[in-house]
C-alpha cells in the first residue's frame, strides 16, 4: 500500500524508456474501453487517509482559485533552459560559482528558487500553485521536501514537470495515420519518450504532488495533422497521470515567434483538436489500471467526481477568448497561459483580455529580480510583480 510518508532523496533508476508513440495511437484508443473493463474486479490500493484528504484539500484550493485571481508560477526551467534563467538573474558561472550541465548548476538554480519560495510575499493568497522541476522536488526548502514546504507552510499546490524535452515529428510516428510528412517541415515537435514515468507518478504522489504538466511545440500551422497528432500524444499522456491519482497540465505551446497571422491558424486548430480530445475524455469512465492483481485509483475515482478532468497551459492568443469552449468544458479544471516570449507587460496585457484563463508565468515572473539585489529590493520587485500578474489574472476572471 502507497502511504502518504514522504521519502527524501529516493532514487529511481531509471533503465527502460515508456514511449508514447503516435503510431499506435488510435489503436490505444479504441482498446482503451476493453483494456480498463480487465480492471474491474481488481482490487484498488487505497491512499491513506491523510494523503487522500491533501490531495482532495489541493484540489478544492484549485477549484476555489477561479475567481481570485490567483495563479500558477512556473519554477520548472530544465537542465537546457537553466544557464539562461540564471544569467537573467545575474548569476552566470563566475558569479554563482558553478559549471554549466553540473550538481553545481542546479545547486544554484536551486537558491534562486528558494529565494523566490520562502519571500514573505509569495504565498497563497496570490499564488494558487507552483510548477516544479524534478530536481527541485527532490531537494529541500527551509529543512522541509519542497512539496511540503509550499502547501503546508505556504498552501501552494504543487506540481512537477514530467516531460523530458521535444523531437521532431517523423514518419515512423504516424505511418499508419494517413499524416502526410514532408522532410524538414514538420508543425510539431513532440514529447520524448518519459523513462519510467509509472514509477516518477508514484513517487511524485508520495512527496505531495497534485499534478504534473508536460510541454511540447507547435512550430507553424503548415500541417494540421501534426497538430491534432500532437494533442492525441498529449492526452495519451494525460491518461497515464490520471490513472497515478494525479491531475495533468497538457501544454501544447505555440511558438510566438512565427507572424501573427500563422500563430492565430496554428491557435485555431489547436482549440479545436483540444475540444475534440476533451469530449472523448468526457465519455470515457474508469481509466483505473494496472500489471499487478491492484490497481491504484484514477482521479475522478479519489475526488468522486462525475468527469475526468485535466488542466491545459496556453499561449497567449492572437484572438481574445480563443480557447473560451475549452475554459467552459466538463473536463477542462483550469486553463492557465504561459507568458512564452513575451515581457512581462504585454503578458499581463494579453492575459486580462482571455476570460476565465489565470497565468502560468515564469520568465516574466522572474523578470527584474537580480541575484545582488539586497533582500528588501528583491522582496519589493518580486510584490510588483506578483501583485500586477495577480491583477491580470483576476481581470480575466472577472472580465465579461
Amino acid at each position: 500500500m502507497m502511504m502518504f510518508g514522504l521519502r527524501r532523496n529516493r532514487k529511481i533508476t531509471r533503465a527502460s524508456d515508456v514511449p508514447v508513440s503516435l503510431s499506435t495511437m488510435s489503436l490505444l484508443v479504441s482498446l482503451c474501453a476493453l483494456v480498463l473493463g480487465l480492471t474491474s474486479d481488481r482490487t484498488f490500493v487505497c491512499a491513506s487517509t491523510e494523503q487522500l484528504a491533501s490531495f482532495r484539500a489541493m484540489h478544492a484550493a484549485i477549484l476555489n482559485g477561479k475567481d481570485s485571481g490567483t495563479f500558477l508560477a512556473a519554477l520548472d526551467q530544465s537542465g537546457g533552459s537553466t544557464p539562461k534563467a540564471l544569467a537573467a538573474y545575474g548569476m552566470g558561472p563566475e558569479e554563482g560559482n558553478y559549471e554549466i550541465g553540473t550538481d553545481s548548476m542546479f545547486d544554484a538554480v536551486h537558491s534562486m528558487r528558494t529565494r523566490i519560495m520562502t519571500s514573505p510575499c509569495f504565498g497563497g493568497d496570490r499564488v494558487l500553485g507552483a510548477i516544479l522541476f524534478e530536481d527541485t522536488m527532490d531537494r529541500t526548502v527551509r529543512d522541509q521536501p519542497t512539496c511540503q514546504y509550499l502547501w503546508e507552510t505556504k498552501r501552494i499546490v504543487p506540481f512537477l514537470k514530467i516531460d523530458k524535452g521535444l523531437r521532431t515529428l517523423q514518419a515512423r510516428d504516424v505511418e499508419k495515420g494517413g499524416i502526410e510528412i514532408v522532410e524538414g517541415e514538420s508543425s510539431v515537435q513532440l514529447l520524448n519518450p518519459i523513462p519510467d514515468l509509472e514509477a516518477l507518478l508514484k513517487r511524485a504522489k508520495s512527496l505531495g504532488v497534485y499534478g504534473t504538466k508536460a510541454r511540447s511545440l507547435i512550430l507553424n500551422p503548415k500541417h494540421p495533422d501534426h497538430i491534432d497528432a500532437l494533442v492525441k500524444q498529449q492526452f495519451l499522456l494525460a491518461r497515464r497521470v490520471l490513472r497515478e491519482g494525479l491531475i495533468p497540465i497538457i501544454e501544447p505551446e505555440v511558438d510566438v515567434t512565427q507572424n501573427s497571422s500563422d500563430k492565430k491558424a496554428c491557435e485555431e486548430i489547436l482549440c479545436k483538436a483540444l475540444v475534440r480530445e476533451l469530449d472523448t475524455l468526457m465519455e470515457e469512465d474508469d481509466l483505473s489500471g494496472s500489471s499487478s492483481d491492484e490497481a491504484t485509483p484514477d482521479a475522478k475515482t479519489l475526488l468522486d467526481d462525475s468527469h475526468h478532468k485535466v488542466m491545459i497551459k496556453i499561449s497567449l492568443p492572437e484572438t481574445p477568448n480563443q480557447y473560451q469552449a475549452c475554459v467552459d468544458h466538463p473536463c477542462c479544471l483550469r486553463v492557465v497561459a504561459l507568458s512564452g516570449g513575451y515581457d512581462q507587460t504585454e503578458a499581463n496585457d494579453r492575459l486580462s483580455r482571455n476570460t476565465g484563463v489565470v497565468a502560468s508565468f515564469s520568465r516574466a515572473l522572474a523578470e527584474g529580480l537580480s541575484h545582488g539585489m539586497t533582500e528588501n529590493e528583491f522582496e519589493t520587485r518580486l510584490s510588483e510583480s506578483l501583485s500586477k500578474i495577480h491583477e491580470a489574472s483576476s481581470s480575466s476572471s472577472s472580465s465579461p
